[in-house]
């Protein structure tokens, strides 16, 4: 009981090897890896880390449980690790990590990079979430398309755990060593450099910064004004803090300890460091700067997210930061500028922005009031698996953390998979409709594959059998590029995914020519140029789709294929369904292949089969909730809807829109729609029924309403 008061979870909740074989392997290959950085609290306050290097220290300090290939870390509650987590409502709220897991990298990379210029890599299995409706909801990287928005944070409030240091307390902070540094002095501009009297120094040269320093606006502006324009001397000694941003060029990095501090400093901070390296720019509409260090921009955004502002980031040999027009207001409020010149530039943004937003003041919409941007999805390019180990947390609510880049992602450790499969199984009233309404394919369409012999004792071979089966499009292992200017569109093949999908440049070049998507040149060994058949803008974003999904290897429809082992054999589980191909394969058991499509199952093995299906995926659903029906019941629906011979639904395209009363039909839906038609072709109402009857108000004809009771009467 002692060990249970220590842990932050509900007794009786899954934790350790009970928390990874409920979720199964593939719940635990939905990872980040090793080098990617995270934000996180460990009691200082927000700081980037490496996710690999954290959960490793973890695992060293409290020891984990294995579960396979997998390891399983459960925090104790004295470890408050923290991180910035994602609300249904879009809020940015501070959450406690309550596991941490690693595993090798079993499946291919994907990075992904957005709108802004944001970027972040994980497993083709981690889960990001999206916006559906006005739901938030978690969708895994492999099912992401161009055109998708991911949340990228642009408020970012200080954690709960201890308020930041407030400005000129009086107390001196020892945050630097002794460092030996050349600090900038902005000529010509109507104030003194900010080093100068925060070290003494007025000109150009060495300056030193004290042992000791006070969390003050003149520190503030201090390092910025350095992260602008400084270079590093000789240190004769460096803490840790100043060690991060004393580096020169392209080492240069925001100082851990800025990230927590409060809205004033980091404003001074970025106040000196937008006056030296920054621009204002009228006519497009931006604040601008740049860097030879992509850490440097990451580190500003996300003090500009801690101040509410929203960036986009431009990387290359010059890294850029672009603050839009929308937050020059707030810029101008939290941060502002010395110069005249910018200020006066800064005012003109401020008065655009303010005209537009006048004009759209009757058009805002939920977003405004989030803390996240939901941010364009703008490239997707698989990868290789990696060598070494991937890393995920299991976080408190939506299950979401931050990364350094400002990308909100869905940890997915603690979702739930029916029998360990990749895809959530539908469950409840959703799947309940689709079975009733006989629909064309499930949202979710799996399949259960047993194997035959050597195949279902020999895991390794079951593995062969399910790479072989997976489905592999283009869009797995090329980037697809549209150029409108050209009218063309660009095909680039990496070769280490064709190579580990067992295919050649040949094949791709083969397949793409026999398409008939237009005419097809190998322009170099990884790039193919298409030209469509037709130049319209319309036509060629058709022809990138078509392209995307153009099929390559492995049987279509078959989106993952995972091994799984139950009652002593391996079988395959697959998100997706082609029920006729997989059962013409030699090593498949083709009578106990299972498909939850029903409509699959009934072009396949016939009526029979498809009622079948129909009482067991209900009798499933029911008993998932806990719901006790008479399977009875069950059986008389699934007969009605397959008594002549076809699956029908249940609805008005089906048994409901099939009844022989003119009323029943009107009740159900369409009212009018029966009514008329009726009416047209002279229909007669018998009231036989009991709906009908009721309608109208007389006694239903069932039971003693079949009784008519007449007297005789006597004449006087």
């Amino acid at each position: 009981m002692a060990k249970k008061a220590n842990l932050m979870i509900d007794v009786g909740e899954a934790v350790g090897i009970v928390a990874a074989q409920s979720i199964g392997e593939p719940g635990t290959q939905m990872s980040l890896p090793y080098g990617e950085l995270v934000v996180v609290d460990r009691g200082n306050g927000p700081e980037p880390v490496r996710i690999g290097e954290l959960v490793d220290s973890l695992i060293a300090r409290y020891g984990a449980d294995k579960s396979g290939d997998s390891e399983v870390c459960a925090l104790p509650a004295e470890e408050n690790l923290l991180v910035p987590s994602l609300t249904h409502e879009g809020k940015v709220e501070w959450k406690r990590v309550l596991e941490c897991s690693r595993h090798m990298c079993g499946r291919r990379l994907v990075r992904i990079r957005t709108r802004s210029g944001r970027t972040i890599t994980a497993t083709e299995n981690h889960s990001f979430v999206i916006r559906k409706g006005n739901a938030i909801v978690p969708v895994a990287a492999c099912e992401l398309k161009r055109g998708m928005c991911i949340p990228s944070v642009k408020r970012l409030p200080l954690p709960k755990s201890g308020p930041a240091p407030k400005l000129a307390e009086g107390q001196e902070e020892p945050l630097f060593g002794c460092v030996g540094c050349t600090v900038p002095v902005w000529h010509g501009q109507p104030m003194e450099s900010p080093l100068g009297a925060y070290t003494g120094c007025e000109g150009n040269g060495p300056a030193r910064i004290s042992e000791q320093a006070q969390l003050s606006e003149e520190l503030g502006l201090a390092i910025g004004a350095y992260l602008s324009e400084g270079n590093r001397a000789k240190p004769k000694a460096s803490s840790e803090p100043f060690a991060h941003m004393c580096s020169g060029g392209s080492g240069k990095r925001v100082p851990p300890f800025a990230y927590g501090t409060s809205e004033e400093f980091i404003g001074a901070l970025l106040r000196g460091y937008f006056e030296g390296a920054g621009n204002v720019s009228v006519a497009q509409k931006a604040i601008t700067v740049s860097s030879r260090s992509p850490e440097l921009i990451d580190g500003i955004a996300l003090l500009a997210a801690r101040l509410g502002i929203f960036a986009l980031k431009a990387k290359g040999k010059k890294n850029a930061l672009i603050i839009p027009y929308h937050y020059a207001d707030a810029f101008r409020r939290m941060v502002g500028f010395g110069s005249a010149e910018k200020r006066k530039a800064l005012d003109e943004l401020c008065a655009i922005a303010a005209k537009e937003k006048a004009c759209d003041s009757g058009k805002a919409t939920r977003s405004c009031d989030e803390d996240v941007v939901w941010d364009e999805i703008a490239e997707l390019e698989y990868l290789p698996p990696s060598d070494g180990f991937v890393y995920d947390f299991s976080v408190e609510g939506l299950e979401t953390f931050m990364t350094f880049e400002g990308i909100m992602t869905h940890n997915t450790m603690r979702t739930f998979h029916y029998a360990g499969v990749a895809e959530q199984v539908p469950t409840g009233l959703p799947r309940l409709i689709e079975i009733v309404d006989v629909r064309r394919e499930p949202k979710k369409p799996l399949m259960n594959i047993y194997l035959k012999g050597e195949y279902a004792k020999d895991e390794s071979k079951a593995k062969e059998v399910a790479e072989r089966i997976e489905e592999v499009n283009l869009s797995k292992i090329a980037t697809i590029r549209e150029n409108f200017e050209k009218k063309e569109i660009e095909v680039e093949i990496h070769p280490e995914l064709i190579k580990y999908e067992g295919l050649s440049f040949e094949d791709v070049l083969k397949r793409l020519k026999s398409s008939g998507v237009g005419k097809v040149e190998q322009m170099s060994e990884t790039m193919i140029l298409i030209k469509p058949k037709s130049t319209l803008l319309r036509s060629i974003r058709k022809t990138t789709e078509r392209l995307s999904e153009l099929h390559l290897k492995g049987v279509k429809g078959i989106n993952r294929a995972i091994v799984m082992h139950e009652n002593d054999e391996y079988f395959i589980r697959t998100g997706g369904s082609n029920l006729a191909e997989i059962m013409k394969l030699p090593e498949v058991d083709a009578s106990r292949v299972y498909t939850n499509n029903i409509k699959e199952i009934e072009s396949v093995l016939g009526i029979e089969a498809a009622r079948n299906a129909i009482v067991f995926e209900a009798k499933q659903v029911l008993d998932m909730q806990k719901l006790d029906v008479d399977v009875r019941h069950i059986n008389l629906l699934a007969d009605a809807m397959c008594m002549d011979g076809v699956v029908k639904p249940v609805g008005r395209h089906g048994l409901s829109g099939e009844k022989a009363s003119i009323f029943a039909r009107a009740a159900f839906e369409e009212t009018i729609k029966h009514l008329i038609n009726a009416s047209i072709k002279g229909e007669e109402e018998n009231f036989v029924g009991v709906t009908e009857n009721i309608i109208i108000g007389q006694p239903v004809p069932v039971g003693t309403g079949t009784v008519k009771l007449g007297m005789p009467r006597h004449k006087k």
